[in-house]
């Protein structure tokens, strides 16, 4: 059975965004809450069952070495380093270190502050058993980061870099700097004699080479601190983060009657219309201090009416829309499943009777495992029927957003005009009011 055993932290970089507000200290060296950033990623690393770890360091890394010495058996993992004598971009650093590295690693950038479990991680990959993997989640930064396209399986189909022309809509999904790798691949690569980076050249490269890159969900806290805002920012969220018990109040929401306007099926992004003041009202409850999950079912996908890039397409508006005013949806839970037979076009696979089409729970199940909330705590705001019986099969409050499916039952839940009205009267959460 395959195992992770060894994680490589890359820690090569100069930090010149923080250097220019006079900040000398390694990035993987400075201190969030009184301990450093390495030494929260050696926390994670210990839990998830990892034994050694492997530094990829630059020029200048006297201070990191003296802390590894100062530190001295605090942690149980077997540590080495390997200094470069010349820049050899993140990639070349790893074919540099190719000699010490197992057959299955984790790679991670020394800049980032997280708190995750990474055995569901792992065991994600070797379900899959692709040739690399890559975590993503959505960003608060979206338009200054790296994105990924994937296809229904998680399978990544295109690296969209955040320095390549952005001429239409994409999804939130971003490029965390946490990789999973086979040394098959990296040793396969032909780039093993040039300088490159490892995931703007060599895992673009690989993907066009034939390479499968899975993309798995991060879940949990991460966040990167290359820049002196987010440093910053990420003291405060962190604290946060903690005290919250990594645990925070929810919306789920329904999308076609409460997003954009339900004229029957929504099969392309030419179909798709947001409903007036939606982005304001998903803007108001981010701002609010709450996560938004949406969970929809889009069976136009099994029906053959529509693909998934379709889905996505549609989901790529929100999320550019949201990013223009500092928002997002942390994640999507679309169920593309249909029980029923009989469509011109539809695609055999996915005509079965699913437990993530509601009123089905499935969709929400997950949603919990991913992003862990409590029932009491959470809302699904929805437009019908199928909507309100599955808000009670999980077990939350339904929020009815106006519908003639609904009007006549007003008296058994809270009802809204519109999801604007909602946000508006929803309680404050952020700590900012």
């Amino acid at each position: 059975m395959r195992k992770f055993r060894q994680a490589v932290i890359v820690c090569g970089g100069a930090g010149t965004r923080l250097t220019q507000r006079g900040i000398s200290t390694p990035k993987c060296l400075l201190e969030v809450n009184g301990k450093t950033i390495l030494e929260r990623q050696f926390v994670v690393l210990e839990k998830a069952g990892i034994e050694k770890v492997l530094l990829l360091l630059g020029k200048g890394s006297e201070e990191i070495v003296t802390s590894l010495m100062k530190w001295g058996k605090k942690y149980s993992l077997q540590i080495n380093t390997i200094i470069e004598s010349s820049p050899l971009g993140t990639a070349g650093a790893l074919f540099n270190a190719s000699e010490l590295l197992e057959e299955e690693f984790l790679i991670m950038y020394g800049d980032l502050l997280l708190d995750t479990d990474l055995k569901t991680t792992f065991a994600e990959f070797e379900s899959v058993n692709p040739s690399a993997a890559i975590l993503y989640r959505s960003s608060d930064h979206m338009f200054d980061s790296d994105l990924l396209k994937i296809n229904e399986k998680s399978i990544v189909t295109k690296f969209e870099l955040k320095n390549s022309p952005r001429l239409n809509p994409k999804r939130n999904r971003a490029n965390v700097g946490i990789y999973l790798m086979t040394k098959t691949l990296l040793e396969s690569s032909i780039m093993q004699e040039i300088e490159c980076d490892f995931d703007r050249e060599f895992l673009p490269m690989a993907l066009k080479s034939g390479a499968t890159i899975l993309a798995l969900k991060f879940r949990g806290y991460v966040r990167d601190v290359g820049t002196f805002e987010r440093l910053e920012s990420s003291k405060i969220e962190f604290e946060e983060y903690q005290k919250s018990e990594r645990l925070q109040a929810t919306v789920l929401l329904d999308r076609d009657g409460v997003i954009n306007k339900h004229n029957g099926y929504v099969r392309s992004k030419f179909d798709f219309e947001l409903l007036p003041q939606a982005i304001q009202a998903l803007k108001l409850i981010f701002s609010k201090g709450y996560r938004i999950i949406v969970i929809t079912n889009q069976p136009v996908v099994a029906r053959g009416e529509s693909t998934w890039e379709d889905v996505e397409d549609c989901h790529a508006i929100i999320d550019d829309e949201l990013a223009k005013v500092g928002a997002y949806v942390t994640d999507y839970y679309v169920c593309i499943h249909h029980p029923d037979k009989g469509f011109s076009g539809e695609r055999e696979e996915l005509k079965f009777i699913c437990s993530c089409r509601k009123p089905g729970v499935g969709n929400f199940t997950q949603a919990m495992i991913d992003h862990p909330f409590v029932k009491s705590e959470a809302v699904f705001v929805g437009d019908s029927m199928v909507d309100l019986t599955a808000a009670k099969n999980f077990g939350v409050n339904f929020i009815g957003i106006k519908s003639e499916e609904l009007d006549g039952l007003t008296s058994f839940f809270e009802y809204h005009d519109n999801l604007l009205d909602f946000a508006l009267k929803l309680p404050d959460r952020s700590g900012n009011s």
